[in-house]
């Protein structure tokens, strides 16, 4: 669609929705920063495992797996998953139980890239960040999924043209014998032997 069309369309959604659709659109289809979602739950590093709870229970459909953790810049320093926020002390803080190595994706990764990631044999879902850091949100394992259906897809599809292409081939090549097998019978030579000549 046009993009004034599309604005207009952004411009009438709520305030919340407005924000996260303009950041999705922000970036090129087939790629993490178009597939993400970026209102998954983050806090900062200084926030209690307590209060971490309890802004979880009134933000729930927010976060399904994990708890994201972001500087006071809003770089990612690290991942909790529930559980072990669940099993923290109430005073604990977030940077401190975090796990700090977190496997992630740029914005610009490719739809081939995400569903290749080795990290999903661990994880349900990869953060989305900016070269230098800055935490955009994340692409979920139900995304993957349905991203493997539409590449697979597309293979097939592209199989398939390939498969029509060879029979294609072999069907001019065999018209072409067919030609050559009437002319010998006719003229009593073959018409590649009449081109050598």
């Amino acid at each position: 669609m046009s993009r004034a069309h599309r604005s207009q369309i952004v411009d009438a959604l709520s305030p919340d929705l407005r924000k996260a659709m303009r950041s999705l659109l922000r970036y090129p289809e087939g790629t993490a920063g178009a597939l993400m979602d970026p209102e998954v739950f983050a806090l900062a590093e200084g926030v209690s495992a307590g209060e971490a709870l309890e802004r979880l229970r009134l933000s729930a459909r927010h976060a399904l797996h994990y708890v994201y953790i972001v500087s006071d810049e809003l770089k990612l320093t690290g991942v909790v998953n529930i559980p072990e926020l669940m099993g923290a002390r109430p005073d604990q803080l977030l940077g401190l139980i975090s796990t700090r190595t977190v496997d992630s994706l740029f914005p610009g990764a490719s739809w081939e890239s995400i569903v290749m990631h080795p990290a999903w044999k661990r994880v349900h879902a990869l953060p989305v960040v900016e070269p230098d850091g800055r935490f955009l949100g994340a692409v979920r394992y139900e995304s993957l999924r349905e991203l493997e259906d539409k590449l697979a897809g597309t293979e097939l599809e592209n199989r398939g043209a390939q498969t029509g292409a060879a029979l294609g081939e072999l069907y001019g090549l065999g018209l072409r014998g067919l030609f050559d097998w009437a002319a010998s019978a006719v003229f009593g030579s073959s018409t590649s032997d009449r081109r050598q000549s």
